[in-house]
């Protein structure tokens, strides 16, 4: 280790590890008072980023067991990314993994669609509609990338920060995506068929009509005119939403048959 990674390292330490001895501040050198302030700056811009990620998680279940996880994070080491943005989403899978005190399932399901929405904004545009072609059966879709899904245990929707509860449990799919014009997170609920068909749009491989087809044979549903007409209604409202943009210009690659 070079005598800049070891600094480094010793500066990360006495941010985020326990309450830093003797030595490591001799180590560092200089007063340390600065050093100790410092400690208290990172950690409360940490802690702010957090708060601002997840105000609804801090509303449902109050300050000191969200700060009981963030400090559990920072003991756990389980941080990497240099950028303050990433902060959130490692604390998030951190928290998925850990067992913590004071936060249950229903915390977990409202902080993975809290981070969605936010998470959302930091996506590629992607395609622009100049990039489609029309919509065809046999062509793959074209998407925006500023969209994910999720497949929610509990209704996280129904919480808003006027009402900072847990939600009740209940499977809850959406497509969480950004507007193009207003460019804010907006959230669209799913049928089940809703869901697995976007999920497979989005895999790109899949012509239009086989997405269909497959989706409703996991359904287990019979692709008649019915289904057709409600497949299409669903799109053309995709479509609207600035999430659909047509189809892709360039004929679709074969998906690789499993050996």
């Amino acid at each position: 280790m070079s005598a800049l990674e070891r600094y480094q390292a010793e500066v990360r330490e006495l941010c985020l590890g326990p309450e830093p001895g003797a030595s490591l501040l001799a180590a560092l050198g200089g007063e340390p008072s600065r050093w100790l302030r410092y400690r208290t700056m990172v950690r409360r811009r940490l802690r702010a980023v957090l708060h601002h990620a997840y105000p609804l998680l801090l509303g449902a279940v109050g300050e000191d067991a969200l700060e009981r996880a963030f400090e559990g994070f920072l003991a756990a080491g389980a941080g990497s990314s240099p950028h303050l943005r990433d902060f959130p989403g490692e604390w998030l899978a951190w928290l998925s993994a850990e067992q913590v005190a004071g936060l249950p399932a229903a915390a977990i399901e409202l902080a993975r669609y809290e981070w969605a929405r936010l998470s959302v904004g930091y996506l590629p545009d992607g395609p622009e509609p100049a990039d489609a072609a029309p919509l065809a059966m046999g062509r793959p879709v074209l998407l925006r990338h500023a969209l994910l899904t999720l497949d929610l245990s509990h209704r996280a929707t129904t919480v808003s920060e006027e009402e900072p509860l847990l939600p009740a449990s209940g499977r809850t799919l959406l497509c969480v995506y950004r507007d193009p014009e207003s460019l804010e997170a907006r959230t669209l609920e799913l049928t089940p068929g809703g869901h697995r068909l976007l999920e497979l749009l989005r895999a790109g491989n899949r012509p239009l009509g086989a997405a269909i087809r497959e989706s409703a044979a996991l359904e287990g549903a019979e692709v008649d005119a019915g289904h057709l007409a409600a497949t299409s209604a669903w799109l053309a409202d995709l479509a609207e939403r600035g999430v659909l943009l047509g189809a892709t210009r360039e004929p679709p690659t074969p998906a690789r048959t499993p050996p």
